[in-house]
């Protein structure tokens, strides 16, 4: 017999720095995955110096938000890892300070794939593009989670 619960919801759980750790960590692999796209359409567009610019620049952007996420991940789990609570405590202030500063990075990078939307004349780099923009602002979102259950 299966049961059906309608309007029955949990309660609101904040999600552990382990569990945003993990969340972030998965995040950076999209982005070394848009670097790599970033990278092959390099060679594609070689002859065309305005486009290989363009490209060179989200692969750029890419790449950052990469090494951003990939240290907020670090963080993330060393602090999951701190036993001694007096060391948390001093830890947290650090993490907290990075995470912030990491979403306001972010932010730029937002206005960087913009650019490169609006410059390019190559529909596949732009299409890509505006995926990249998608999934900085989840990014952003998810720094700014990590930060928030740490306060």
């Amino acid at each position: 017999m299966t049961m059906i619960l309608i309007g029955v919801s949990s309660p609101s759980v904040a999600p552990s720095p382990q569990v945003m750790s993990n969340t972030v960590e998965e995040k950076a692999k999209v982005f070394f995955g848009y670097m790599q796209d970033y990278l092959g359409m390099q060679v594609t567009y070689f002859d065309n110096d305005r486009e290989f610019q363009i490209i060179a620049n989200l692969r750029e952007v890419a790449f950052a938000e990469f090494e951003r996420l990939s240290n907020a991940d670090d963080l993330l789990v060393v602090y999951s890892g701190t036993a001694c609570q007096t060391d948390r405590t001093k830890f947290r202030a650090l993490v907290t300070n990075r995470l912030s500063t990491a979403s306001g990075y972010t932010d730029s990078a937002l206005k960087s794939t913009q650019n490169g939307i609006d410059s390019t004349k190559m529909p596949g780099t732009a299409a890509i593009a505006v995926r990249m923009k998608e999934d900085l602002r989840d990014a952003k979102v998810k720094l700014d989670q990590a930060r928030n259950i740490l306060k």
